[in-house]
């Protein structure tokens, strides 16, 4: 008698395996017992206990079935469950029958195959693979093989093979934009190649998983599992593998359980070429479509059917990633110039060049969004932000980044404006306008009105990509940066909305009036700057008003203290609580209270 052996796989995976010596009786845990699989005493002298399911799992008996082998070389199965024993491929045994079997054989319980077979065969299953690995999408592979003519076929056979090509074509080309590409493709994979059952799976965390299933109506077990030993060798290979029951098909008369005859399975691989899923497919052994011969040119056309699926995910891959990187731009850029830099890719490597910044703060953020809390800010910042970048776009500005209650602009980069001074100018008046509105709708809530701090600054700066390869962000690098935004901050000492440095206030044309306010010596900054308050040009006499204050600080600079003090405070008579005309004011009072103080005409802000 040849040594036999039982093995116990759960999903296709060897989960246990025992020699075959002496009788086995099977069933699932009792009370006390350790789980499964653990092979005990039995009941009876000389036999073996097997506990192969857990003590809740109610599809199995406390003594399911019994084996026992026999002196003719075969195995008597007695089914001690009050349900039917399914075999692999053959007749059942009925509840509480006995039937004597000739190894190989399978018995199925659940998502479990018992095997008995001889001990020296892995499984009753032959597997084969094709030759060399499957291709990956964009590969430039050299063909394996010479190109061959292809052999003199017969109408019918050359129709069948252009359907072929056909079909794998059409399920290439609805990859794009099509919701159901995979149930195309499991579909494809049955009617090309003539199979019962046709899966697309997916490799996702190590666990394959079914995106797409395509049955006839020859219906296999409900609870389907595939072949673990074939996904293991495809993922191992990465190439197609087949296989096959080594015994000869099953009477008619077994029709009452359909068995896999064939399972074939390719790998699905991305562009480096890791696999990524498996195209599956399986022939039951009843089915009338079993094809003869090895099995060899029903993997080659899945194989096929795989590579145009590998290539149609890959395409989809890259149509994800471009809608991404557009979503992604055009949170940066105008949907124009979004489009100009899918077009010139190369606007975005780091390069130097002459922008014009914006940094735009709104007032009393802390104090307000303690009274909101965090909910409340969120739509209050989110609203008011919305808002204001629309000013930015609408000059066709970059929105580099938000930070907090701060909002930063650029123009000139990525594509040069020759006027880049006056758009951001332009903006920024666009802000104050648009502050009104912003106050309308949310003073009710905020129980006070909101206020924007504006400053500009014109200069060369480092543009690209400042942030990393985790999170990218467009923007601008170096002095004239960090100058814009301390301007921005001066705008509170000042009590003006909207500062500009004298390299920004060259740029301006006639469309704008401006007054320059100090000369001041900025944090962190060595050179002094020239501030100017910007404003639309309007009426006759806000440009007169403008005149007169700078001829105010003119004569504070000059040390003539006591015209400076009669300049500043006529005008602020008709203009009470001006910043600019304050501050000259109280610089003045300081100097004719203390002749002997030294004068700097720079001012020194008392913070940033």
């Amino acid at each position: 008698m040849p040594a036999l052996k039982l093995r116990i796989l759960e999903d296709d995976r060897l989960s246990f395996e025992v020699p075959l010596t002496m009788t086995v009786e099977l069933g699932r845990q009792r009370t006390g017992e350790p789980g499964p699989y653990r092979a005990l005493s039995g009941s009876a002298p000389g036999t073996t206990r097997v506990v192969m399911a857990h003590q809740q799992e109610s599809n199995c008996s406390r003594q399911h079935v019994l084996l026992q082998p026999l002196a003719s070389s075969a195995v008597r199965v007695t089914n001690r469950s009050k349900v039917v024993l399914p075999r692999v491929g053959a007749t059942a045994i009925a509840p509480g029958a006995s039937m004597d079997l000739v190894p190989p054989f399978s018995l199925r319980l659940g998502s479990r195959t018992l095997s008995i077979s001889d001990a020296e065969s892995v499984d009753e299953f032959d597997l084969h693979g094709l030759d060399g690995q499957t291709i990956a999408p964009g590969s430039l592979q050299e063909f394996r093989q010479p190109i061959r003519p292809l052999p003199s076929l017969s109408p019918p056979q050359l129709n069948e093979l252009i359907g072929w090509l056909q079909t794998t074509m059409g399920v290439l080309q609805s990859t794009v934009g099509s919701p159901d590409f995979l149930s195309q493709a499991a579909d494809a994979l049955v009617r090309i190649v003539g199979l019962d059952s046709g899966r697309v799976l997916l490799l996702q965390g190590g666990e394959w998983t079914v995106a797409a299933v395509h049955e006839t109506a020859l219906e296999g077990d409900a609870q389907w599992h595939p072949s673990q030993r074939v996904l293991t060798k495809i993922q191992q290979e990465k190439r197609t593998f087949w296989q096959r029951p080594q015994q000869q098909a099953p009477p008619p008369e077994s029709a009452s359980l359909i068995a896999v005859h064939t399972a074939v399975a390719s790998p699905l691989l991305d562009g480096d070429g890791n696999v990524i899923g498996a195209l599956y497919g399986e022939r039951r052994r009843l089915s009338m479509q079993m094809a003869a011969g090895d099995g060899k040119l029903e993997a080659m056309l899945v194989e096929m059917l795989a590579c145009s699926i590998s290539t149609g995910l890959a395409r989809q891959e890259q149509q994800q990633a471009a809608m991404t990187a557009r979503a992604q731009f055009e949170q940066f850029f105008t949907p124009q110039l979004a489009k100009q830099l899918r077009e010139e890719p190369d606007l975005l490597a780091g390069r130097e060049a002459v922008v014009t910044l914006l940094f735009c703060d709104i007032r009393a953020f802390s104090r307000v969004s303690e009274r909101l809390g965090p909910a409340g800010t969120v739509r209050w910042i989110g609203d008011t932000m919305g808002d204001l970048s629309q000013c930015v776009l609408e000059q066709e500005g970059v929105l580099v980044d938000y930070v907090g209650d701060e909002l930063l602009a650029m123009w000139g980069a990525p594509t040069p404006h020759a006027d880049h001074g006056v758009r951001a100018a332009l903006a920024a008046l666009a802000m104050r306008r648009a502050l009104e509105t912003l106050n309308d709708r949310w003073l009710p809530t905020l129980g006070e009105p909101m206020d924007l701090g504006i400053g500009l600054n014109t200069g060369p700066v480092q543009v690209g990509n400042t942030g990393s390869r985790y999170k990218f962000k467009y923007g601008p690098l170096g002095n004239t940066v960090n100058v814009a935004s301390r301007v921005q901050g001066l705008t509170k000492f000042l009590r003006c909305r909207m500062l500009v440095t004298a390299a920004t206030r060259q740029c301006l044309d006639d469309r704008f009036i401006a007054r320059r306010v100090c000369r001041a010596r900025v944090v962190n900054i060595v050179e002094p700057v020239d501030l100017y308050d910007v404003e639309a040009a309007s009426t006759p006499e806000r440009a007169q008003f403008f005149l007169a204050s700078e001829a105010a600080l003119e004569a504070l600079e000059a040390r003539e203290f006591a015209l400076a003090a009669r300049r500043s405070g006529e005008i602020l008579l008709r203009h009470p609580g001006d910043g600019p005309l304050l501050l000259i004011l109280s610089r003045v009072a300081q100097q004719l209270v203390q002749a002997d103080l030294p004068f700097d005409p720079v001012w020194e802000p008392p913070g940033k």
